[in-house]
């Protein structure tokens, strides 16, 4: 039976995780049925998605039925949404790929190019960029003028 405590819990591990929406997009487990669990719900969930909804939390089945140590295994930081790594791997190709008045296609150095992603992974997450290309584009035109 699904107590307060379990649900609490459950609301703190989608909030560590940066959300309902994103804990959906890494369980695929739809988001009315991440609020019913940690709402109205009189019973838990089921084995398989209880596990698969911990890990996409970040944190341990232990910890989300118990409370009990391990706790959160990961923070927000820990966790990569997937949809937006594609999102700026796309984007940085399209830059450096794309001709600008005349300019040839910028060529980088993988250590340089994932150095590139990462900066710009790490500010579209914090900042919740929205995941439209131009956005990105502009924050990469900006990291590549300053290197």
């Amino acid at each position: 039976m699904a107590n307060e405590a379990f649900k609490q819990r459950l609301r703190e591990a989608y909030s560590r995780a940066g959300g309902q929406e994103a804990v959906e997009q890494r369980a695929q487990i739809a988001q009315t049925t991440l609020s019913y669990w940690a709402g109205p719900a009189k019973q838990l969930p089921p084995p398989d998605r209880l596990a698969r909804l911990a890990q996409a939390c970040g944190v341990t089945v232990e910890w989300l039925l118990t409370g009990a140590t391990p706790a959160p295994s990961a923070t927000p930081k820990d966790v990569i949404d997937q949809r937006l790594l594609a999102v700026v791997l796309e984007e940085v190709e399209r830059h450096l790929g794309g001709r600008r008045r005349g300019a040839r296609r910028r060529v980088m150095i993988p250590a340089d190019k994932a150095a590139l992603v990462a900066k710009v992974y790490a500010y579209a997450a914090q900042r919740r960029t929205e995941r439209r290309g131009d956005d990105i584009q502009t924050l990469i035109a900006n990291l590549l003028l300053h290197e």
